[in-house]
């Protein structure tokens, strides 16, 4: 109004997530015997190798924990795990659909999308198991771009075009997800957060051996729970 104060401000706390680090650590001990023989397709070398081997595992063990994991102590000794949330966790309430064993439709794909979009995001990934991805692909499989190749036969779609707010979405496949789930992502808002990288560290050998652990810590950052969405009890049929 004319001449009037300027009007009240208004202020909205902003509501901070917040997440645990998690320690991942496993174990190689290799006997001196062992370490010396050269072993078939590895030759002299079975703690290197045996670090190689449960890097992977471990590297399987943090997907899984992004994915799964579910906040618990706080606290962290010799028998109790402090483990941190994942993103089952984490996606807002709001955006999570029980799709109650129906099979995931295209009309399914873009309520998501729409859902994501709606709450300030722009969706850039789609995440699921073979089984859904494949059924997402058979959706879009009439509409496509196609180059000719004379010698290569079928059909691998990996995007779609977003038809709430344009952009491409990649179709992301996971094989650590459950097969009747799909994730939507918003990868702004979406991080890994180290604490401490992965390393080797060589523990006392009071005997004819070699031992050393691998430990990292690292927690899951979501940043806008309302950036993502989840559908989950979808068909396998």
């Amino acid at each position: 109004l004319e001449g009037s104060d300027a009007a009240e401000a208004l202020a909205q706390a902003p509501t901070r997530t917040n997440n645990i680090c998690q320690i991942f650590t496993d174990t190689v001990h290799v006997s001196g015997t062992a370490q010396a023989v050269e072993q078939y397709g590895i030759g002299r070398g079975e703690v290197d190798f045996q670090i190689r081997q449960r890097m992977v595992e471990l590297g399987i063990k943090v997907e899984k924990a992004i994915l799964n994991g579910i906040k618990g102590t706080t606290t962290h000794s010799a028998s109790v795990q402090r483990t941190m949330n994942g993103l089952f966790a984490f996606v807002d309430s709001g955006n999570v659909v029980n799709n109650s064993g129906v099979a995931l439709s295209q009309d399914n794909v873009e309520a998501d999308l729409k859902k994501v979009f709606d709450a300030g995001g722009y969706p850039s990934i789609i995440m699921s198991n073979s089984t859904q991805n494949l059924k997402i692909q058979r959706m879009y499989e009439s509409r496509i771009r196609t180059e000719v190749i004379d010698n290569v036969g079928g059909l691998y779609i990996n995007q779609i075009m977003n038809p709430v707010g344009g952009g491409i979405v990649m179709l992301l496949v996971n094989r650590r997800m459950e097969d009747h789930e799909v994730y939507y992502l918003d990868t702004r808002f979406i991080d890994l957060g180290e604490l401490r990288p992965f390393h080797v560290k060589p523990l006392a050998e009071l005997g004819d051996y070699t031992k050393v652990e691998l430990i990292g810590e690292y927690t899951l950052r979501i940043k806008a729970p309302k950036a993502f969405a989840r559908r989950y009890n979808c068909s396998l049929t």
